[in-house]
């Protein structure tokens, strides 16, 4: 009886962890500066790789963290990167974030132009920015699979859909 009493109880608080999480939904990317509202997607040369042009466009997804090890997930962040010019070595993009509740990070966009760096088999690119609650200088990373862009620095992660 103790047993069972226990396993409800576990039960209870990781629906009840679950339902707090999916209630606590983190704040909107803020509308883009208009100095970058005239950044258009370009059409890729005709030298880029087929599987590297599939980056262009408009990407959104949530990013989530993990504080420490053994702790639930958590949203964090929102965020929208558009990729605007890729070539066979580099990738231009703006990332969006909302304000990060976690840590107080403010919401803002950036522009961004990165060499791709094959690692895992995977055409990756990267950028450096403040991450955590020290605000502490990490390496972003993102790389599609599967037509979803994938990207992590630190303890997040994020998965994000194409829009357009």
């Amino acid at each position: 009886m103790k047993r069972m009493s226990a396993i409800i109880l576990l039960a209870a608080l990781v629906v009840f962890n679950n339902v707090q999480a999916m209630a606590e939904s983190p704040p909107v990317v803020p509308a883009m500066p208009p100095d970058f509202q005239s950044i258009k997607i370009r059409k890729p040369d005709p030298a880029v790789p087929a599987g590297l042009n599939l980056l262009l466009g408009e990407w959104e997804g949530v990013w989530t963290a993990r504080p420490r090890p053994g702790a639930m997930p958590i949203q964090v962040r929102r965020a929208k990167l558009i990729v605007y010019e890729v070539t066979p070595t580099k990738v231009k993009y703006l990332l969006g974030v909302g304000f990060n509740p976690e840590t107080k990070a403010e919401a803002k966009w950036t522009k961004y132009e990165s060499e791709f760096k094959e690692r895992g088999g995977k055409k990756r690119f990267f950028h450096e920015g403040p991450y955590g609650y020290t605000m502490e200088t990490k390496t972003t990373e993102f790389f599609l699979e599967d037509g979803v862009l994938m990207g992590s620095f630190g303890w997040a992660s994020i998965e994000m859909k194409r829009l357009k």
